[in-house]
């Protein structure tokens, strides 16, 4: 005989009633959501755009049909052309560049890291400019890298040159020096600078955390091979990270590559202090 069950099955759900400071709530958090979704989108086509623009400004650099010939260390010339391997004779449109903004002034490149950008020179003192523009000249979160202008430095040649990029949560522009706090990648990786005149290669001197006031940024305030420079050399070396194989020389200028150390707004610097290890002088046409 069968038996049929009257209400098989979970019991009925009491019925939910909302109060005011609920549906309050959840609309408050629904809105939070919105906005949040919306400034995340915001932030993602930044970065993507940002990324697009440095991509399309890498492949105007990379003039594959440029021939160069130079004369290196030991006044060897060298024939360059698409085929070269060795990454200080890389081939850099300059013309190109320039055309897009005269403020061009170098290049640098760092294998294992995306650090493959123009350095655009600052034209005033104490403007930084280019720590909030592209290099289109559009307001940009990302900036670009750069150098300070002559008269800050105290002249086109002086004992101490910097260039400047900001540290990115993507990972972009100059974040990617905090590899330099490995020894073994500050021992072996060069860094590379190209100018419209002349290539250079540099390795890592000291990798150091300084405070934006260090004495190191005291622009144009130091001559090769005097007392001052040389307290300069000693603090940085005893001060640095990694242990690297390079030696400092009073008689050399030095190049330091900066960008913030820590959360947003910090004092704190990361410097990457470098020295010249191999040059090569562009050969103009009927020399």
């Amino acid at each position: 005989m069968a038996i049929e069950l009257k209400n098989a099955g979970s019991a009925p759900k009491p019925d939910k009633k909302y109060n005011r400071k609920t549906i309050a709530a959840i609309s408050v958090t629904s809105i939070v959501c919105v906005v949040l979704l919306v400034f995340g989108i915001m932030d993602f086509m930044k970065l993507y755009n940002t990324r697009l623009l440095w991509r399309e400004i890498q492949d105007i650099a990379d003039n594959s049909e440029l021939e160069q010939d130079f004369m290196d260390d030991s006044g060897k010339k060298v024939s360059v052309d698409n085929t070269t391997e060795d990454p200080l004779y890389r081939i850099i449109d300059f013309d190109a560049l320039r055309a897009i903004n005269a403020d061009v002034s170098k290049y640098i490149y760092v294998p294992g890291t995306n650090i493959d950008y123009p350095v655009l020179k600052e034209t005033e003192p104490y403007a930084y400019y280019y720590q909030s523009h592209d290099i289109y000249g559009h307001n940009s979160a990302y900036g670009s890298i750069f150098e300070l202008c002559d008269e800050q430095l105290g002249g086109p040649e002086p004992t101490v040159n910097y260039l400047f990029g900001h540290h990115m949560a993507s990972g972009d522009m100059f974040t990617q020096l905090n590899k330099f706090e490995k020894s073994k990648f500050a021992n072996e990786t060069p860094i590379y600078i190209y100018t419209p005149e002349y290539r250079e290669e540099y390795k890592a001197v000291a990798v150091c955390v300084v405070d934006k006031h260090h004495p190191v940024f005291d622009f144009g305030a130091y001559s090769l091979e005097t007392p001052e420079y040389q307290e300069l050399l000693d603090g940085l070396a005893s001060n640095s990270e990694v242990e690297v194989d390079m030696q400092f020389d009073p008689a050399k200028r030095i190049l330091v590559l900066s960008t913030c150390k820590g959360r947003a707004g910090t004092s704190n610097r990361l410097i990457v202090v470098c020295v010249k290890t191999r040059t090569a002088t562009l050969i103009h046409k009927g020399e």
